[in-house]
């Protein structure tokens, strides 16, 4: 299986790992060299259709001003595939990093892959959040990591008479 891992930064997973630029700038930790084979714009990847049998891409996506595009292209390039990870729109981290521009619920992925035609899976995972207040602590669970898998094996779907 041939892994793209798209905007690796310096802690790549594939077999193939691109970021746009030489310098991590996550939030605490910017300025650190990325390992990446290739630089380049996850709107414009410089692969095939289909050249990938998986592509990750986890915290990207938040900050890249056209998601959909970006989108586009990891299904183009995926053969079969992709996993997408982000922050909830209510998440806490959503809103800490400067560098977030875009802010997601499931429901994003669920019509963006529907006007693709791609299956998507989505779920949500809760952070529980404490409060003090007064004598008393408040506990409740708010959104907090989006991860989207998208399939293309099975969502071709065409008429076979």
């Amino acid at each position: 299986m041939i892994i793209l891992d798209v905007g690796c930064g310096d802690m790549p997973k594939g077999d193939v790992n691109i970021d746009l630029f030489p310098h991590v700038k996550a939030l605490g930790r910017e300025g650190i060299p990325t390992t990446a084979d290739i630089f380049c714009d996850g709107r414009r990847l410089p692969f095939r259709d289909g050249t990938f049998e998986k592509v990750l891409c986890h915290h990207v996506i938040e900050h890249a001003t056209d998601p959909f595009g970006v989108l586009v292209e990891l299904v183009r390039v995926s053969s079969q595939d992709i996993e997408i990870r982000t922050p909830h729109r209510y998440s806490v981290d959503a809103l800490r990093d400067p560098h977030h521009v875009s802010f997601f619920n499931a429901r994003w992925f669920t019509e963006a892959c529907s006007r693709l035609d791609v299956d998507c899976r989505v779920s949500v995972s809760l952070r529980e959040v404490h409060i003090p207040f007064g004598f008393l602590r408040l506990s409740f669970k708010r959104p907090d990591e989006i991860v989207a898998h998208i399939s293309k094996l099975g969502s071709e779907r065409g008429d076979s008479a």
